[in-house]
């Protein structure tokens, strides 16, 4: 049975500036969680915070830029099995 679950990169699901770049998901701990979810039939909603103007802070895009690396490598292993 199919189930998802939902997380920030960070703590915060909106851009929060109190947040420091210490408490977002680095990326291999979301690759650590996104392999985790999708190998137990689960699906992954990952919130991002944008700041005001739209943009999404360089740390998050890092980390969502690797995870993007990660699954033009490995990404055919999960979705084609």
């Amino acid at each position: 049975q199919k189930w998802e679950t939902c997380r920030g990169v960070g703590f915060s699901f909106g851009y929060n500036q109190a947040e420091s770049e210490t408490e977002f998901l680095s990326p291999t701990a979301l690759v650590h969680t996104f392999i985790d979810v999708v190998s137990k039939n689960g699906n992954l909603l990952l919130g991002v915070g944008p700041k005001s103007n739209g943009e999404i802070p360089d740390k998050q895009q890092h980390t969502l830029l690797q995870l993007g690396s990660w699954l033009k490598v490995n990404g055919e292993a999960l979705f084609d099995s």
